[in-house]
């Protein structure tokens, strides 16, 4: 499960799902007019089994890589922890 806090102007709003899609069309079925109001996006992924993971990152660079399929979230996630657990 993922979590999906986006940033904006004097507000952060938060979304839950499965998927990046999933929440991004949560989002935008709720905030499509304050779409360009999004500054960042904060992610977090829940998981029993593993150690939590968030990452935080302009809302961009979200669109770029994980909308367009480039990155998914667990190969982020595997980049991250590969460097000592955290980026620097």
């Amino acid at each position: 499960m993922y979590i999906f806090g986006y940033v904006m102007t004097g507000r952060t709003k938060g979304f839950t799902g499965n998927t990046t899609f999933e929440i991004h069309q949560k989002f935008l079925n709720e905030y499509k007019e304050a779409e360009k109001e999004v500054r960042k996006v904060e992610i977090f992924k829940k998981d029993v089994d593993v150690k939590d993971f968030a990452i935080d990152i302009s809302y961009d660079v979200f669109k770029e890589y994980f909308l367009s399929n480039k990155y998914s979230i667990d190969e982020v996630e595997f980049m991250c922890r590969g460097a000592d657990r955290r980026v620097q």
